[in-house]
């Protein structure tokens, strides 16, 4: 074999066995593979060729066996079952159907009236034409942990697939991208406890599927071009240990709402960028992600390229973030992008100056297409106090909801405070007139005269307990909500 293709020297561990582009249409007899008693693994590339069936394998330690890109239909019965050693098979961009993979593809050796599974760890699968999976098919799998089947016509996951799917335990990545799915069956990801990686990228969700909450380990999400319009503190509820989050290059992505980030209190980096129609993130989408005594993990914000003409300057703690990049947004260039004037852009420029070259103006139409950093002297900008600007006094939204509920209680302390003093007043205004209108001041069912009392200080310490209790009751609330 290594006439034909190209070997590496027999000291190198994996040996490589390099195929690809040979032309060849059958599978290497027992004979033509090396022997040798220094070749202990084996990495084998069979890319690009023209065969259209597997055969059973000689005893071979093949750890790594690729065979994409080839016009493959057929897999023999436990063609796989002498490579003891084999951890990833790379089956993509092949012919393969539904009825080529079935339950005795990949079972293992016959011992003690059973069958002993193989060690994979790593099934590619994409770019074939498998449009249903057997329900047994990866019985034989039990240490599988990647399985991509991207790019296959599988428009919905049903029974038979779904059974398949959740029967592999210890599976933490599953790509799924571009198979026409609709949806995500309820009960599919109830048993992938260990699932860590879910790509459904360019499929056809309207709506982040429920079933994701699921997945209580899931670290990375890729949602990319999807037709989602909305996004709301509903779409990602659950998915607490979500570390990175792809939600790019979808056209119809209108908006996304309060508390749309809220859930994920692990985030770490958010891609949220080519969604042309996207023309608002609301101020408080990351309000509460921190909780209160964590620290605060989240570190790159990836939003460039949308439709939004302004960014609220409370959305997140700007100085804490190791990337922003929100070029290529239409940004309007009036009281609501001040503060990037004054205190984004020369923090990215003292950091990552290349991200502001394509911070440009919108509108209005006198400062369209202009650098908006080069306007840091138009105190119309600086200097203005309209609605925008002074929507961006509002605290931090960012923040765990216990800082948002102990503002609401200062407010309710605050008004009832004034409400105190007025009423003291009153009661010392109409004491002292006491005398003046004692006559009509009195009880008309009773005839009796009316004694006024004069009122307990307000800010006794059983009141300043009160507010207290009030305070605790609210942020407990809030944070149990």
């Amino acid at each position: 074999m290594c006439n034909l293709c190209k070997c590496s020297s027999l000291d190198e561990h994996p040996f490589v066995i390099d195929c690809f582009d040979k032309s060849m249409e059958e599978m290497p007899l027992d004979v033509d593979w090396p022997q040798n008693s220094m070749i202990s693994s084996i990495q084998v590339d069979f890319t690009e060729n023209q065969y259209t069936e597997i055969l059973p394998f000689p005893k071979l330690p093949i750890m790594n066996l690729i065979l994409r890109r080839n016009r493959i239909r057929v897999i023999e019965k436990a063609s796989f079952i002498q490579l003891e050693q084999l951890e990833l098979l790379d089956l993509s961009e092949n012919e393969l159907t539904h009825e080529a993979l079935t339950v005795h593809v990949f079972q293992g050796p016959f011992v003690s009236n059973q069958y002993e599974p193989i060690p994979l760890k790593t099934l590619l699968l994409g770019y074939n034409q498998i449009h249903s999976i057997n329900k047994d098919a990866f019985d034989h799998l039990p240490e599988l942990e990647r399985l991509e089947l991207n790019n296959n016509p599988l428009v919905v996951i049903d029974r038979p697939t779904e059974i398949a799917l959740s029967s592999i335990r210890k599976l933490k990545i599953l790509n799924l991208a571009q198979t026409q799915l609709e949806t995500i069956p309820e009960g599919l990801l109830h048993s992938l406890r260990s699932l860590q990686v879910l790509i459904l990228n360019g499929n056809q969700l309207t709506t982040v599927p429920v079933e994701l909450q699921r997945a209580p380990n899931l670290a990375f999400l890729n949602l990319n071009d999807n037709p989602i319009k909305k996004l709301d503190s509903t779409s990602f509820q659950g998915l607490s240990s979500l570390q990175q989050l792809n939600i790019s290059a979808m056209d119809r992505l209108e908006s996304i709402e309060e508390k749309t980030f809220s859930p994920l209190h692990s985030l770490r980096e958010l891609y949220c960028s080519f969604n042309p129609s996207l023309r608002k993130i609301h101020s408080k989408a990351f309000m509460g992600i921190l909780k209160q005594d964590e620290e605060f993990t989240f570190r790159q914000f990836h939003f460039h390229d949308n439709g939004v003409s302004y960014i609220p300057r409370a959305l997140l703690p700007w100085d804490q973030l190791d990337v922003i990049n929100v070029q290529g947004n239409p940004f309007i260039c009036d009281c609501s992008s001040g503060w990037m004037i004054k205190a984004l852009i020369p923090y990215l420029e003292d950091k990552w100056p290349d991200l502001t070259l394509n911070l440009i103006c919108s509108g209005p139409e006198k400062y369209k297409g202009k650098a908006i950093a080069s306007l840091e002297n138009v105190r119309e900008i600086q200097n203005c106090t309209g609605p925008a600007e002074l929507a961006e006094t509002t605290p931090p939204a960012w923040k765990t909801s216990y800082s948002s509920g102990f503002n609401v209680s200062l407010m309710i302390i605050s008004m009832f405070g004034i409400l105190v003093v007025i009423g003291v007043v009153g009661v010392m205004a109409l004491m002292a007139v006491r005398k003046r209108h004692l006559r009509q001041m009195y009880d008309k069912a009773s005839g009796q005269i009316v004694h006024y009392v004069r009122a307990a200080n307000p800010m006794s310490t059983s009141h300043r307990d009160d507010e207290d209790a009030i305070i605790y009751r609210d942020s407990v609330y809030s944070e149990n909500a």
